[in-house]
């Protein structure tokens, strides 16, 4: 047993310290290793007794399916929640629209995506425009939306969290490129926010809303001058 308990402490030690190198965050790291010692207990628990594991292991299962991952909220953010109608008739077949979207693809069950909200939320309170509209889409309930995009949704699968930028319904930036990893991309605030350009995407959200408002102004003067011809034509 003593020989068997060695290992699996070894073990753990030679995965945090793989875990450790590729974390995006300290923060991640931690919950990615209380994950592995939750293993480890379980295993544990398989060496000293064969029905004390079984309980171990229903009990995991049970606040698996049942308990959500906690995450921190942000009360005021501007992230709105479409399913699988309200993002093909917000986004996809909105081609004629003014307005760009950033949608951010998650599944509850990914550490990595449960790590990422809140980041996406301070991106959508940082960037958001009535022409910059900011959206998230649960593609674990929502699969229709995961096979039009074409993001993986499988346990091995390294293409969540996923976000794409949307203008006139045709995506214009994905993270992760098709082809690549998530781990390729630092998550944190601010690399999101360069690998996106959202600088330059609310500049143009802004210039839109300005050529609109010209355009506005335009017909409306239009219909003045309809007017007052119309009125002097009347009086003559």
């Amino acid at each position: 047993k003593n020989k068997k308990e060695s290992m699996l402490y070894f073990c753990l030690i030679i995965v945090g310290m793989t875990k450790y190198l590729n974390a995006m965050s300290i923060r991640y790291w931690i919950g990615d290793m209380l994950m592995f010692a939750k293993l480890v207990i379980v295993a544990l628990a398989l060496i000293v007794s064969y029905k004390l594991f079984i309980w171990f292991l229903l009990g995991y299962i049970i606040l698996f399916l049942v308990v959500e991952q906690p995450r921190p909220v942000i009360e005021d953010h501007k992230v709105q929640y479409l399913d699988s109608q309200s993002f093909p008739a917000s986004i996809t077949k909105a081609k004629k629209s003014n307005k760009m979207w950033v949608v951010f693809f998650y599944v509850r069950w990914i550490p990595q995506c449960t790590y990422f909200s809140p980041i996406f939320e301070k991106l959508s309170n940082e960037f958001h425009h009535e022409n910059l509209q900011f959206a998230r889409v649960d593609v674990d309930r929502w699969s229709s939306v995961a096979k039009e995009m074409n993001i993986n949704t499988g346990y091995n699968t390294t293409q969540l969290p996923c976000v794409i930028l949307f203008d006139k319904g045709k995506p214009i930036k994905r993270i992760p490129e098709i082809g690549k990893s998530i781990k390729s991309y630092k998550l944190d605030q601010d690399s999101m926010a360069i690998y996106l350009n959202l600088a330059t995407q609310l500049k143009k959200a802004i210039e839109r809303t300005m050529e609109r408002e010209e355009e506005i102004k335009k017909l409306q003067k239009k219909k003045n001058h309809k007017k007052r011809r119309s009125k002097s034509n009347d009086s003559n």
